[in-house]
């Protein structure tokens, strides 16, 4: 049997390198299109406001009728 042809071992290898770094650079667009949407996600959000109980509540506003009968 032959030697394998040295220039279809660097096309194999071209191949598997170019594939690798594509997969990787598409792994990497992802990673960083993730981590954007995440973070304008953060900045477009409402802030909440801490509701505080009425003076006249015993509970301290966990429980009421609407719930608790």
């Amino acid at each position: 049997m032959p030697p394998p042809h040295p220039t279809g071992n660097i096309g194999e290898i071209m191949g598997l390198f170019t594939g690798a770094s594509l997969l990787t650079i598409l792994e990497v667009w992802e990673y960083m299109w993730e981590r954007l949407k995440g973070f304008l996600g953060k900045h477009r959000r409402t802030n909440v406001q801490q509701v505080k109980p009425a003076h006249n509540d015993k509970n301290g506003g966990i429980h009421n009728g609407a719930f608790h009968k």
